[in-house]
């Protein structure tokens, strides 16, 4: 009988419905479940297998196992399995004539037509690769639907819907979320607004929680285990397949626990849903705030929605419900088959009459929801081989998949070894070497961005990271891990432990690291291997962030000093105390040093002696940056000021609706500002005026951008990173990060975020050795000649001896209206002074007990 067929290609599992006449059907594609794993394992022959097959057989030979493949969809770096490269669309391909062939041997003859469901947020270019995947499978007449439009079509299917009405879609599948509102049509569903998504938030970080909540239960004893062990691996497989079944009772019931049974180690831990919803809270908040922004952008308010309907396996996690209904207040809609909403949604479209016809008047929307079209859940085949569910013992495998190394265990973020990807960056595998990518813009143009990876970190990212040639170098707490940049492997064999908590961002001079403690001293740790070196005195309270140029490193301190030490040999150059704390990094130029002063004033010394050559009343609140003769700051009255780098006096100001903390971008022509306003700003770098503003979703507070290829990058406080055309300000694409962003690394064309979220991303934004402006304040980034004129003369601010904080000189706040007083250095002084021995002293070993701390 003649049939149609939808297909749901997911993240982790990929799910299949057929519609016969008026009835619709589940296939069974699994041994034992309806849905497969999105899976495809490459043997070394060639041949493929996929799903349940190339699950089983990974467990022996992971290396040749690849999943997750749908987020690399449209990224011209290939997937490296087993050495060989291949394209996310070439394998996606793959997975699409598996499902087409099983169902065709199961019905004896091939469908009518088919339908396949693709998450509504995809661009273009994401969608014209989804279309050479088809044609790849030899599928030239397959039609697509977007994955909410799918499921709101089977809920209209079951529930008498009115035209003009509207729903919203929360879907939250295995290994992605989406959010989207629809309106009913006479002829179907219209999207609304641009929809919202988050590419790594799933029902596998859920999995991942139970585990590390066991793990952590289990202690020394679990870290102790020989992971390279055969049979500790089989007992973590069993360990997390149990994890997995734990996190679907408690769906069911308030309390479950978990048997561990590895060698040496038996134990059965305890897990009550208050404790699994503690961790999985704050990732479905984001889920949450992600259908808020959907519903702005679409321009309807919660009220005016006839329901929320929930699809994917993830949705049935109970605090879903219970933040879904507190933020919005309107009916919840859960799908007897929330996992194949979209496959049974995109069969239905396959029919003569694939879309019902239109409710004369609204009906009130039930608390749950079923399809009235029949549903049949097809009864599963005869298992043909021993089910395994074995640990995936292979590096750099993906975010839903665990890997382990001696003394912890973490989620891999990868999908591949990146060390082979980089290797093989312009190989593309035989079998698609006469497809041409589809035309558009470049990904990491308009499509979105190319990530290269996303390591899993120790601990939160509160600060920038900074890099060097093979090296990420990013904080956590009192730790410092050092991540390779070509794939975000471990670069040394153990972390950097701080004695005391990381004040600041790191600095790099040279091979060596400088870290500042908040216990009074710089810390110099080899890049190389992560060993401490010195510890340096600073002579003073917690020192500011180091900036690093040439052959000396700068810093602050909130006792109010700038200070200049040489590299080779931490040696003290010169001294200055200004009236209150320097927190920010200081700028550096050739021949000139800027920094920020807690006392109101922006301060210009010479690079060579420490001499003052002005200061400026702005009440800055940003670190400084030096570019083009001019010394661009934001400060507390809500304003940024373009001074003189000669004279200090301004040139002009601009008006913001916050305090500008972030740190001015100074690219090309123009001036990029993240505010806390919720506004990104580009102003004409040498008049002041505004040239495009983009303002962000409601809340959201903006870091500094920072721009490539004419490309500006700027991420949210809600963990939002928006691409804009640096010329225009029109975004471009936008991407949900896994938590807050500290504040962003950009280093030959990639781009570096770290987040609260434990995730270190790295995007490709620029091709390597592209000219891409370097706007960190710590890089020398202009050429300031020596004074042509005297400044005017003005009182000094008040000295004092280093450690020792002193009141701020009296000073009014600069207004527009009138340039910045500025002073010279007095004559009756040194403006400077050499750093005494006493509170700056020399290096010492690292465990010598008279450096003190």
């Amino acid at each position: 009988m003649e049939y149609g067929l939808g297909v749901d290609l997911g993240t982790t599992c990929t799910a299949a419905a057929v519609r016969v006449g008026e009835r619709l059907e589940i296939v069974q594609l699994g041994t034992r479940r309806p849905e497969i794993p999105s899976v495809v394992f490459v043997k070394a022959d060639g041949e493929m297998l996929i799903g349940d097959a190339a699950d089983w057989r990974g467990d022996a030979e992971p290396d040749r196992l690849v999943r997750e493949f749908k987020r690399r969809m449209g990224d011209p770096v290939p997937i490296m399995v087993a050495g060989s490269p291949y394209s996310a669309h070439m394998l996606t391909a793959r997975l699409l004539r598996h499902v087409v062939d099983t169902v065709t041997q199961q019905r004896q003859q091939p469908p009518s037509s088919i339908t396949v469901a693709h998450p509504a947020n995809w661009t273009r270019f994401k969608r014209d690769f989804l279309s050479q995947a088809a044609h790849l499978a030899e599928l030239d007449d397959v039609a697509f639907r977007t994955e909410p439009e799918a499921a709101a079509l089977q809920y209209a299917a079951a529930e008498q819907l009115g035209t003009g009405e509207t729903l919203a879609v929360y879907d939250l599948g295995g290994g992605t979320f989406d959010a989207a509102v629809l309106r009913r049509s006479a002829t179907g569903f219209e999207l609304l607004g641009e929809p919202e998504g988050i590419e790594h938030l799933g029902g596998g970080d859920f999995d991942e929680a139970v585990l590390d909540h066991v793990t952590t239960i289990l202690g020394g004893p679990f870290a102790e285990l020989d992971f390279d062990d055969d049979d500790v691996v089989v007992g973590l497989a069993r360990l997390r397949r149990d994890c997995v079944r734990a996190k679907e009772n408690l769906s069911a019931d308030t309390e479950t626990s978990v048997q561990v049974a590895l060698p040496g180690l038996h134990q059965r831990v305890r897990l009550n849903r208050s404790e699994f919803e503690a961790r999985i809270g704050p990732p479905l908040e984001q889920t949450v705030a992600a259908m808020r922004r959907a519903l702005r952008s679409a321009g309807v308010a919660p009220e005016e929605l006839r329901c929320l309907l929930l699809a994917g396996g993830a949705a049935r996690t109970p605090l879903v419900g219970q933040l879904l209904a507190a933020a919005f207040d309107r009916p919840l809609v859960l799908d007897a088959h929330p996992e194949h909403s979209m496959a049974l949604g995109a069969a239905l479209t396959t029919g003569p009459a694939p879309v019902p016809a239109a409710a004369p008047a609204p009906a009130p929307a039930p608390a749950v929801g079923t399809a009235s079209i029949p549903v049949v859940v097809a009864a599963p085949v005869k298992r043909r081989g021993r089910w395994r569910d074995s640990l995936r013992k292979a590096a750099g495998r993906t975010g839903a998949t665990l890997t382990t190394r001696r003394g912890g265990l973490a989620a891999g973020a990868g999908g591949v070894t990146a060390a082979a990807v980089v290797a093989a960056l312009l190989w593309w595998p035989e079998a698609d070497a006469d497809v041409t990518p589809p035309p558009g813009p470049s990904p990491s143009a308009s499509a979105g961005p190319v990530q290269l990876f996303a390591a899993t970190l120790a601990g939160p990212v509160g600060t920038a990271a900074t890099a060097d040639a093979q090296r990420i170098f990013v904080t956590t707490g009192r730790t410092i891990q050092a991540l390779r940049r070509a794939d975000g492997k471990p670069a040394w064999a153990r972390p950097f432990t701080a004695p005391a908590a990381i004040v600041a961002a790191p600095q790099l001079a040279g091979d060596t690291l400088y870290v500042p403690g908040d216990d009074q001293h710089l810390y110099a740790v080899n890049a190389a291997d992560g060993e401490q070196q010195a510890r340096i005195s600073t002579g003073s309270r917690d020192p500011g962030p180091p900036t690093a140029a040439g052959d000396a490193v700068y810093f602050g301190t909130s006792g109010g000093s700038v200070r200049k030490i040489r590299a080779a040999d931490r040696s003290p150059q010169w001294l200055f105390q200004t009236g209150n704390a320097v927190s920010q990094p200081p700028a550096v130029a050739a021949g000139l040093v800027v920094a920020s002063s807690g006392d109101g004033s922006l301060y210009a010394f010479g690079d060579d002696s420490g001499d003052l050559r002005w200061s400026a009343e702005l009440k800055p609140s940003s670190a400084p940056v030096v570019a083009g003769g001019r010394v661009y700051v934001g400060s507390d009255d809500q304003r940024v000021h373009a001074v003189d780098a000669r004279t200090g006096e301004t040139d002009w100001t601009f008006a913001t609706g916050a305090p500008v903390v972030s740190t001015p971008t100074a690219a090309g022509a123009l001036l990029h500002v993240g505010g806390q306003d919720g506004i990104v700003y580009a102003i004409d770098a040498a008049t002041g005026d505004e040239r495009w503003r983009f303002p962000g979703a409601a809340g959201e507070e903006f870091g500094s951008p920072m721009v490539a290829a004419g490309v500006s990058y700027v991420a949210a406080s809600t963990g939002r990173l928006y691409a804009l055309d640096a010329a225009t300000g029109r975004r471009l694409w936008t991407y949900d990060l896994k938590g807050k962003p500290a504040p962003p690394l950009l280093a030959d064309g990639v781009l570096y975020l770290g987040t609260a979220g434990k995730l270190l991303y790295a995007f490709r934004v620029a091709p390597p050795g592209a000219a891409v402006p370097s706007l960190a304040p710590s890089r020398p980034v202009a050429t300031v000649p020596t004074p042509t004129r005297t400044p005017q003369r003005a009182p000094t601010p008040a000295r004092t001896e280093p450690g020792r904080q002193t009141t701020s000189p009296t000073k009014k706040p600069t207004r527009t209206s009138r340039p910045p007083r500025t002073t010279n250095p007095p004559t009756t002084r040194p403006p400077s002074t050499r750093p005494p021995a006493e509170p700056t002293t020399p290096p010492t070993a690292p465990d010598d007990p008279g450096d003190g701390g």
